[in-house]
Order: structure tokens, then sequence, then C-alpha cells
């Protein structure tokens, strides 16, 4: 664990580095642990509560909906290089993924005192923690998707969504950082994959990864996710 100051954030994180499993399979299973760990977790965030009642106002009591809004207009789409390039100057190995936690994407812009905007940033694996944590606070089950949409690599996983299980309803698609609307999932896909969100779905190890206070970035070798 250690700190930087990240000037495209304008403040100090504090931020973790872990290596993962060359395979590809592999590092996606590891990778998906890693994300419903701090989904699980940060869903009982009371930043992430604040965060997800305020969704269910905007949405008018429909959580689905509310999230969606939420998320979008609150995140900036922002690619991994960008946010990682402070601390990969720092070590050898590549840094190609980064993970911003909920906790931290709640709080991303408290105590802002320098007069400019300021606008979560994340990609798409960040978008959908944040917005399963927010679905999960207001009781909603969401699973990860992960799809292959890549015709020059049909076998590796390009992005990652949720798809939201409303109790009552069945399986409606949330693709906050791509998706037009609730439901919106894109066509044509050559591989996809379904992970739980819960209790049993990450090894206790990786639930230490990524602890933040003010942000927090994970970095990973080879990188999946667009």
């Amino acid at each position: 664990m250690a700190t930087i100051f990240h000037p495209g954030l304008g403040r100090t994180l504090r931020y973790d580095v872990q290596v993962v499993d060359d395979d590809p399979d592999v590092q996606v299973a590891q990778v998906i642990d890693i994300m419903s760990g701090h989904v699980e977790r940060d869903s009982q965030d009371p930043a992430v509560i604040a965060q997800a009642q305020q969704a269910l106002a905007l949405g008018n009591g429909d959580p689905l909906q509310g999230v969606f809004d939420l998320v979008r207009s609150q995140l900036r789409f922002t690619r991994d290089e960008k946010l990682a390039s402070p601390v990969a100057s720092l070590y050898s190995l590549p840094f190609v993924e980064t993970f911003i936690p909920p906790s931290a994407m709640a709080r991303m812009c408290d105590g802002d005192a320098s007069g400019r905007p300021c606008v979560r940033q994340g990609d798409c694996d960040d978008y959908a923690m944040y917005a399963a944590a927010l679905l999960r606070a207001l009781g909603v089950k969401a699973r990860f998707v992960t799809v292959a949409a890549d015709s020059r690599d049909p076998e590796q996983y390009t992005h990652v969504y949720l798809a939201a299980y409303p109790a009552g309803g069945g399986r409606i698609p949330m693709d906050v950082s791509h998706g037009d609307y609730v439901g919106w999932e894109h066509e044509g896909n050559y591989k996809l994959k379904e992970w739980d969100i819960g209790p049993g779905r990450h090894s206790a190890e990786w639930l230490l990864i990524g602890a933040a206070i003010l942000g927090g970035y994970v970095a990973y070798r080879k990188g999946w996710l667009n």
C-alpha cells in the first residue's frame, strides 16, 4: 500500500498493486473475484448508501433507472492508461488495468477545495462496480457480465457490465458505461458469461486488494476490459 499525488484528479490517493495470473481465463476469474469483493463490502459503506438513496429519488422510486441515470451523470469515461499513468512510472511491470472501489468513487469529490468541477472518472469496470454497489445497497441483485465482442479475438473478454435481477422481474441488462438505456445490450457477442456477486464469489485473499481512503487503484499485468 502506498500513496501518490494524482495530477489528473488533483488529490493524493492511496493505492495498491497486484499482479494476476498470465492465463487469460484464470485472470478474468481473479479480477471478477476482486470486483465482487469491492461491491459486497462497499455496498454497506455510508457514502455508497447515501448515493444509492439519491439514485432512488432520481429514478422516482425505480432503482434501476435511478442508478443508471446517476452513474451516467456522475462519471466520465477515462481509460486505464490515463488513470494509471502517475503510478505506472514507478513500476517495471506494465500497468493496464486499474480499479476505483465504489466507496472511493462515492467520495471522490468530497472535500475538493480547488474550485474546479469535480467529475468521477473510470472505465467500464469502475462503472459496473459502482452501479452494482448502489443496486446492492438498494436490495437489488446484480451479476457481472463479461463479453467478447471483438472479431479479431473472439475468445478474449473485452467488456464488462451488469445484469440486474429485481424482485419479481427477469434479467435486465445494465450497461452503464456504454448503453443508451436500461435494458440495452450489445448484440453479436462471440462469448458471454455472467458472474455472481456475493458470499462465496471471492476468496479472502482478494478482499485486501485496493483499499482506499480518497481513491484506489489496482493495476494488473494484462488487461481485458475496455
